[in-house]
């Protein structure tokens, strides 16, 4: 869904499905791949509301301003100049096949209220 792409094949972090299923995950590359996957997919024909967040230790991921899922990740995370997609990765040929609606990036982890209260908030 969104993936922040490394100037070599692979992204440092991104939002997307698992192996092409509904299961959302968040994902950061520091010295592995670190990734937290929901346990359930998403409702087909419904809006749902994702975030992930990362605090320098923790992978975060939100669904609908529940958390669903966390993973250790050590810091720092790779660092990179690639592009930054909404939709899909070039890099590895993978698109989210659905509507993505209003992305918002931020230079800090959100805490679960900020999370929350931006569910609700329209970006104008």
């Amino acid at each position: 869904m969104i993936a922040k792409e490394r100037t070599t094949l692979g992204v440092a972090y991104a939002l997307h499905a698992v192996n092409g299923n509904s299961r959302p995950a968040g994902y950061v590359r520091s010295d592995t791949d670190h990734t937290a996957t929901s346990s359930s997919g998403l409702p087909v024909n419904s809006w749902s509301h994702l975030a992930v967040t990362y605090n320098g230790s923790t992978v975060r991921l939100y669904v609908n301003g529940t958390l669903m899922a966390s993973t250790t990740a050590p810091s720092p995370i790779v660092t990179s100049s690639g592009a930054l997609h909404i939709g899909g990765s070039t890099q590895l040929s993978d698109f989210f096949r659905g509507l993505i609606d209003d992305v918002r990036i931020y230079k800090r982890p959100l805490t679960s209220t900020e999370i929350r209260a931006d569910m609700a908030t329209p970006v104008k």
